[in-house]
């Protein structure tokens, strides 16, 4: 996924260090910024965008035909995966998983902050605000495949945010630092792919909820996406 090539790559966005609570425990950290846009300046990549394929379909809530999934995935042991409050962040701040997989907050820091976990519209109540203090835990309820995104963050120190999807089939990944990702075992056939970036939304918009089209052989190789 990269950043139009037309468009000057935007500057950091810095945490204040005005009035900034707790300023001594972040110095060794030194400049916070809002991590909600990371561009590679070398491969213009973006980080943190997910992407997943879905059905050929214009109704968005069609589900993923179970027999075009690979046997050895389509039935996995839930995980739990660890979301660490370190270095004045959540990491990693965007994360993509199964349904039925949970997320553990620990807190890292050398002070308490809290975590507001706020599930998406269409989801089951499971949000949740609590405290963690250094070295404490808080785990989610088992997230539901969801056609939105939960959201965490902390309200004391509010640059720290993050988000999760969850996915009824395993297609599905969250681009690195240089803008890259691989879906492995995807099945060959004709598909949709949707691109999500919590600064940008869909990409291609609105209409991009349903993906783009793509044709997937046993061996292909997809041209870099560029984030509209």
């Amino acid at each position: 996924m990269v950043f139009p090539k037309e468009r000057e790559l935007p500057e950091p966005k810095l945490v204040a260090a005005d009035g900034m609570k707790d300023a001594d425990v972040w110095k060794p950290f030194a400049p916070l910024r809002y991590e909600d846009t990371l561009v590679d300046h070398d491969t213009r990549g973006v980080a943190n965008v997910v992407v997943w394929l879905r059905p050929d379909s214009d109704d968005k809530k069609t589900a993923f035909p179970a027999e075009k999934i690979h046997p050895d995935l389509r039935s996995l042991e839930p995980r739990e995966h660890a979301v660490l409050a370190v270095r004045g962040q959540f990491v990693p701040r965007v994360l993509a998983v199964r349904a039925g997989d949970r997320i553990t907050f620990d807190n890292r820091l050398p002070v308490p902050t809290n975590v507001r976990y706020n599930e998406a519209p269409d989801g089951e109540p499971r949000g949740f605000n609590v405290m963690v203090g250094k070295g404490t835990t808080r785990t989610s309820e088992p997230l539901t495949a969801l056609h939105g995104v939960d959201t965490f963050q902390s309200d004391i120190y509010p640059w720290m945010k993050g988000y999760a999807r969850a996915f009824d089939h395993p297609y599905f990944a969250v681009t690195d630092a240089a803008g890259k990702f691989s879906i492995a075992n995807a099945p060959a056939g004709t598909w949709r792919l949707v691109a999500w970036h919590e600064a940008v939304g869909y990409r291609g918009g609105a209409a991009g909820k349903l993906g783009a089209k793509v044709m997937l052989s046993q061996q292909v190789e997809l041209d870099p996406l560029v984030l509209e």
